[in-house]
């Protein structure tokens, strides 16, 4: 047996079974190879048509022209296609009808989620290389450059990546029918968003080109940072993922937390150096940013948070160390309610605690319009996360004492919640009615006085 063939039968062996049934079943779907030739058909009118404008009236930016619909037509099809192709097949897998399907084999769910994304990007390298061709030839029409268009090429793939994980997120979601529906238009709605968003920034490099970002110094470290901010939202939405797919007994919550705290200090540590770079008086911005986003996700964490598991099952009692150091360190980390709480807490102060770090590392500079950006972004988000903590504690509280027999972590007894926060919203309206309905009613034009009726002014 030669090396060549035990490399492939090792890889063979090693290939994940949800990329095959995937690409098995997207092959022989006639819709995908029908839309992959019309695709292709419009790609060669496109670019005929272009060559012929060409010929005729001798235009000099036609290779920019054609390029620029090609890329429409490629993002069209990664961004409005391949995210909702996966979500539906992934959905009908996991929801009501399709009776947890994925469950009934031994398939990890990282590799369940490992396999359709891989199997989605793989429809979409198809799609690229049939298109990339095309794409290129516009080169030899005139008025754009090669650096320009593998740079949109690169951004058209990234883009594809980031909106077929978050279709599969949702899709993962263990939600009923009319969730699943609005969660749809969610998706709809993030795609519609994503696609202007990337078709604005084709006409903008199509236009200006690519070479004139390299004389901008902070353009590599710029580029080097979205891109790390990319990687850090399509990991946080794989373990999300991951997690939502994978058994209630499982103690699903300890990923997410230790890769939120694994970007936490990447993060810190970018918005340092970034203010070490840039200087001139907006070393704070960086830093900022980091605090704000920060906050945002805390806060949003402290409400998932209140909603888990109050009782630990054997499952998830067996990942706690017996050493009492190490149980203390480990509390924060494992599935549970208090733990996510304390997570939260311990993550707001140290953001805190940080942001004055970098206020005493960056100060602000003395002089008659300088203010205080950072001081005030603290009280801020000082105040945000108070309240996002006391809100999730009320909350939480309102539930077990309302609604005791509820089990939290479990979608079906979920409406409890959702049903004591309308109850709580019209109530806290209806007590603060008559407020609202003088405000209303001082809602009108000023009446004309006496001298004004007759015509003369009130400064005659």
């Amino acid at each position: 047996m030669s090396l060549l063939t035990r490399i492939l039968d090792a890889a063979d062996d090693r290939l994940n079974p949800i990329v095959v049934k995937e690409l098995r079943q997207a092959v022989q779907s006639r819709f995908v190879i029908v839309m992959l030739l019309g695709f292709l058909l419009i790609d060669v009118i496109a670019v005929m048509s272009g060559a012929i404008s060409q010929d005729l009236h001798g235009g000099a930016q036609s290779g920019q022209n054609i390029f620029f619909v090609l890329n429409v037509i490629l993002l069209a099809a990664c961004i409005g296609f391949l995210p909702i192709y996966s979500a539906l097949r992934l959905s009908s897998e996991h929801g009501e009808d399709g009776g947890d399907l994925l469950f009934i084999t031994t398939i990890r769910a990282g590799a369940i989620v490992r396999g359709k994304f891989t199997a989605a990007m793989v429809l979409a390298m198809t799609i690229f290389g049939a298109c990339m061709p095309f794409m290129t030839f516009t080169y030899l029409l005139r008025g754009i450059d090669l650096p320009t268009i593998f740079f949109l090429l690169v951004l058209a793939l990234g883009a594809t990546a980031e909106s077929v994980m978050f279709a599969l997120f949702l899709a993962a979601m263990p939600v009923g029918r009319v969730v699943r529906a609005l969660l749809g238009l969610v998706l709809l709605g993030a795609l519609g968003t994503l696609f202007s968003i990337m078709v604005a920034i084709s006409g903008e490099e199509v236009r200006f080109g690519f070479a004139r970002n390299l004389s901008d110094r902070e353009f590599w470290p710029a580029m080097a940072t979205f891109a790390g901010v990319a990687l850090a939202a399509l990991g946080l939405m794989y373990v999300m993922t991951v997690a939502l797919l994978s058994p209630r007994s499982s103690n699903r919550g300890m990923a997410i937390r230790i890769y939120l705290a694994a970007v936490w200090a990447a993060g810190l540590a970018a918005a340092i150096a970034w203010g070490v770079y840039i200087g001139s008086g907006y070393e704070d911005g960086p830093g900022r940013a980091w605090l704000y986003l920060c906050s945002v996700v805390l806060g949003a964490s402290l409400f998932v948070a209140v909603g888990e598991r109050d009782e630990l099952g054997p499952r998830i009692r067996r990942a706690i160390p017996s050493s009492g150091p190490l149980r203390v360190l480990a509390f924060p980390f494992i599935t549970g309610a208090a733990g996510g709480i304390a997570w939260c807490a311990l993550f707001s102060a140290g953001t805190l605690l940080a942001g004055l770090i970098c206020h005493a590392i960056f100060p602000p500079h003395a002089s008659y319009y300088s203010r205080d950006y950072m001081g005030d972004a603290l009280v801020q988000m000082f105040c945000f996360l108070l309240f996002c903590y006391c809100y999730a504690m009320t909350g939480g509280l309102l539930r077990r004492l309302v609604f005791p027999g509820s089990r939290p972590g479990h979608s079906q007894d979920s409406m409890p919640s959702f049903a004591l926060g309308i109850v709580w919203a019209i109530m806290i309206t209806l007590a603060n009615a008559p407020w609202l309905v003088r405000q209303i009613e001082q809602f009108r034009p000023l009446a004309p006085g006496p001298r004004e009726e007759k015509g003369v002014s009130a400064h005659g």
